[in-house]
């Protein structure tokens, strides 16, 4: 009977130590958020109708790794402004354009923007930040 008890704790401990394991991932998480806002960021492309700027702070708090200047291409589309640098190349997303607004509406005339910079030779994300220009 001892023997018996005995290998039923053992069972329940083996099954214990099997389901406390995580589950590896292999997929980033910011690349599906790119994935998710890619199709709505582009037709907002003049960043007028409102849809980047109310996903563009979830793309400033993301954990980027591996993205390259391609796949942002393929997710985004075109940048706004390109300013390349002699180590780096930075993308420039209006995320509001307050300026394509017309003068009476009462809103700020200025541009709010997301810039991702990447490295020149590795076309690889080093960082991401945020501006606007009046």
């Amino acid at each position: 009977m001892k023997i018996i008890v005995l290998l039923f704790f053992c069972l329940m401990l083996s099954f214990e130590a099997l389901s406390q394991q995580k589950a590896i991932t292999t997929v980033d998480s910011c690349l599906l958020s790119l994935s998710s806002v890619s199709f709505f960021w582009k037709k907002d492309s003049l960043a007028q109708n409102g849809y980047r700027l109310s996903v563009y702070k979830s793309l400033l708090s993301c954990k980027y790794s591996n993205i390259t200047s391609t796949i942002l291409f393929e997710k985004l589309g075109q940048p706004n402004r390109i300013f390349q640098h002699s180590q780096d190349v930075d993308w420039l997303y209006y995320y509001y354009d307050g300026k394509s607004l017309p003068e009476d509406s009462g809103l700020a005339p200025e541009r709010g923007y997301i810039i991702f910079n990447f490295d020149y030779k590795s076309k690889y994300l080093l960082t991401v930040g945020e501006g606007h220009d009046d």
